[in-house]
């Protein structure tokens, strides 16, 4: 129960493999640090078709094809490549900006569309995915504490723009939609940013973990503060 009180990794939604196994052709690599040799697992619409051991290196990979094959129904409720692309794009996006020191690559069609080097350098992930246009407008913040610490960057007053596609917020590295964190920037800016305007901000708020509830939501993009 403790646990479950203090959740600090992202966690992973142990159904979600199995839903897509159910409607792809889907394998598993994977290793333990204290096993050997691998294992691999091929399915099929959920159906097992192979189950061997391999050489493998410590860690996993799994790999989806062919993702609704065998619910045509399903398939054709997918949108456009282009926008099934900015989907995903949106995603590893974000992936990429809450761990600096992963390496993230997305390929489409054998053309990398973005790749990040995973050095644990905020700054240069930005440069990755968003350009140095964006990236030489932006100052770094960092106000450690011991029951809030605020780290990451925003940008000068002089830019805005008329979106907040630009602003990601990160909580316990989790990345977040919050009410309470939009108006605050917001009213930061209030006197040096007119009105349907929005600054840039790539900002990181570290809690106690026991401090926010982070099962409010599916898809955990909403957690709740206890003390707003």
């Amino acid at each position: 129960l403790q646990d479950l009180e203090r959740i600090s990794s992202l966690g992973f939604r142990g159904e979600a493999l199995p839903s897509i196994a159910s409607v792809s052709k889907l394998s598993i690599k994977t290793r333990h640090k204290e096993e050997s040799t691998g294992s691999c697992i091929i399915l099929e619409g959920n159906k097992e078709k192979k189950f061997t051991e391999i050489g493998f290196p410590v860690g996993t990979s799994v790999t989806v094809r062919d993702l609704f094959y065998n619910t045509p129904a399903r398939l054709k409720f997918l949108k456009g490549i282009p926008a099934e692309t900015a989907r995903v794009s949106r995603i590893i996006h974000l992936l990429a900006l809450s761990r600096p020191d992963v390496s993230f690559s997305l390929i489409k069609e054998s053309s990398p569309l973005l790749e990040t080097s995973g050095d644990g350098k905020l700054f240069n992930v930005i440069v990755n995915l968003y350009g140095t246009s964006l990236a030489r407008e932006l100052v770094p913040l960092d106000f450690p504490g011991k029951e809030l610490a605020l780290t990451g960057f925003v940008s000068n007053p002089s830019f805005a723009r008329n979106s907040r596609i630009f602003q990601v917020f990160f909580v316990n590295n989790r990345y977040i939609r919050n009410q309470i964190m939009k108006d605050a920037l917001d009213k930061s800016y209030t006197r040096i940013v007119t009105s349907r305007k929005y600054p840039a901000a790539f900002l990181f708020l570290f809690v106690d973990p026991g401090n926010i509830d982070v099962n409010v939501h599916p898809s955990k993009t909403e957690i709740r503060f206890h003390q707003e």
